[in-house]
């Protein structure tokens, strides 16, 4: 186990037994903070947002968050991440590592183009293959057991609709991809929790004016700020300060004081232009 898939499945388990609000909407922040929309597998979006918030995004498949739907991954498995069929098929023992994505399908399938297939006879015969995926949190035993987390599951119900986060143990034969974040390999990260710690006295208060100003213009409903006017500061506000605050926060040694001071500058200028011009 890596040091950085040991963080990313310590995040994953401490959601553990949480649950879909309300039951049967896949609602919940692994949709609110992703993606802002409730589309898709929310299995693949719980792996986007628990791999996002340990530091270790996995793999920008659907957009910058990661991934929304499980097929989706499958194919990003065998064109971009690096399986092959004949791995696939040789690693009945598979080189799972915690931290690892891994995607299952209950449906037989078989490799047409590269990618696995459904191949039962049904009517999703001819479909990229792709029912459920989880996060690795053990390897593989001699029998070609492991565990996994994941979300929308269940103990005894639906293994890809049961709407809880759960620990499950799973056979390899139901495996059709998985993948290893580059992030989990070499160790790049996005800001680290805690990392508003990391900031000076002065760069919290610049944060904290920018962030008050925008709660000030959505509570108080400001006519000459919409919605679409909010957001889109909100989204500017974000780019800008991230970019300045991860040097900060990640000590990046291509970036000097000089350099995150005028970046910061620039964080400040940008953000007190957005907010008075609505």
């Amino acid at each position: 186990m890596t040091a950085a898939g040991d963080a990313v499945l310590a995040e994953a388990r401490k959601w553990l037994g949480v649950t879909e609000d309300p039951p049967g909407s896949n609602g919940g922040p692994w949709w609110d903070t992703t993606w802002g929309v409730n589309y898709g597998s929310w299995c693949a979006a719980f792996v986007s947002m628990v791999c996002r918030d340990a530091g270790y995004p996995t793999c920008p498949v659907d957009g910058e968050p990661g991934f929304m739907l499980v097929s989706n991954g499958t194919v990003h498995a065998y064109e971009t991440a690096g399986a092959t069929a004949s791995g696939l098929e040789a690693q009945r023992t598979l080189d799972l590592q915690p931290g690892d994505t891994v995607l299952y399908s209950w449906s037989s399938w078989e490799f047409q183009g590269g990618v696995p297939v459904i191949a039962d006879g049904s009517e999703w015969t001819g479909w990229v293959a792709g029912d459920h995926t989880g996060i690795a949190a053990s390897t593989v035993d001699a029998s070609g057991y492991f565990w996994a987390v994941e979300g929308n599951t269940s103990g005894s119900g639906s293994q890809d609709n049961g709407g809880q986060v759960l620990e499950k143990q799973r056979h390899i034969s139901t495996v059709c991809g998985w993948w290893r974040p580059a992030t989990l390999i070499d160790g790049t990260t996005t800001p680290p929790k805690g990392w508003l710690d990391m900031l000076s006295d002065q760069q919290q208060a610049e944060l904290y004016q920018m962030v008050q100003s925008i709660f000030w213009m959505v509570g108080n409903q400001n006519p000459q700020a919409g919605a679409e006017t909010i957001a889109g500061k909100v989204d500017e506000i974000r780019r800008h300060a991230q970019s300045t605050y991860w040097m900060v926060g990640n000590q990046d040694p291509a970036a000097g004081s000089e350099t995150v001071a005028s970046d910061a500058r620039a964080a400040r200028a940008n953000t007190e232009r957005l907010l008075e011009s609505g």
